[in-house]
């Protein structure tokens, strides 16, 4: 080794050659005196349970700033312009509540690729999980729609509320507004999966996974995702234990993938599939 540049693992090889003896020290060097490298860089790191607590500290009162402003908006256009708009009809209130719904997914989606990309200095794509899968991507829509026809069948089974669901009773009364049901449609199927895979099985499950395993980040994000769409059905027990189960299936695709796309896909394909099925049996609808 004498005359050799000696090779540090944590900066290459060494301006000045150093003599050593069997036990890696240089002659009259004693253990204590000997260099010691740097350590190793920790990486960027991941975000934790803490980024999961400030998200919801943020998205709370921006839920309520949007919820008051978007009306109050609405309502001052409305005044000024006298566009004598009925602001409960059905017509108004719907495309309203799909702004006040695409207001809040681009703030929740802002807050987490800030917290991904600003703090912790990730590639937003890789590291949310939006990246390449194996398989088909009309083989994962079309499991959406497996899964989409499997809960109506499954609900089928259950013990049927009286009264009508608040998204039910919406349809019916948009049946005619073909605007409005575009819009709706458009909302379900195109973006409300994407963003809403993102948020539960790219930012939570991934937390969660690495914590506790793929099993408690399906589970805890199934539950999550249920309870999310609960005012939609009414709170009924039946409609958030299938949504759970179906959010299982969204949880596993991910987790067996290895990526979320699949997992939005499914999503997309059981959106598609049950509105679809609302609007063209509107005189049988199915309670989920």
């Amino acid at each position: 080794m004498n005359g050799e540049p000696t090779y540090d693992p944590y900066g290459g090889a060494s301006e000045t050659p150093r003599e050593q003896d069997a036990t890696g020290y240089s002659p009259g060097e004693t253990p204590s005196q000997a260099p010691i490298p740097p350590p190793r860089s920790p990486g960027p790191g991941w975000w934790t349970y803490w980024d999961l607590l400030y998200l919801v500290l943020f998205a709370a009162p921006a839920s309520l700033l949007i919820v008051v402003i978007c009306p109050a908006v609405l309502l001052g256009l409305n005044f000024v312009f006298e566009w004598g708009l009925d602001l409960a009809a059905p017509q108004v209130t719907t495309p309203l509540a799909i702004v006040i719904q695409l207001l809040l997914w681009i703030a929740v989606f802002a807050f987490i690729y800030a917290i991904i990309t600003l703090k912790y200095g990730l590639r937003f794509g890789p590291a949310i999980g939006w990246t390449r899968y194996e398989g088909r991507a009309v083989s994962y829509f079309s499991g959406g729609t497996v899964v989409a026809i499997s809960a109506t069948l499954i609900l089928s089974f259950l013990p049927k509320p009286e009264d009508e669901a608040p998204f039910e009773a919406l349809l019916r009364a948009l049946l005619d507004d073909r605007i409005s049901l575009a819009l709706m449609g458009t909302f379900a199927i195109l973006i409300a999966p994407v963003v809403e895979e993102m948020l539960f099985r790219g930012f939570i499950f991934s937390v969660v996974d690495r914590s506790l395993g793929a099993a408690a980040a399906v589970i805890s994000t199934s539950l999550l995702f249920s309870l999310l769409h609960g005012f939609q059905y009414g709170w009924r027990w039946q409609s958030l234990v299938v949504l759970t189960a179906v959010g299982v299936t969204f949880g596993a695709a991910r987790a067996w993938a290895g990526s979320v796309r699949p997992s939005a896909l499914m999503h997309a394909g059981y959106n598609a599939t049950m509105f679809s099925g609302l609007l063209f049996a509107s005189d049988h609808l199915e309670k989920l």
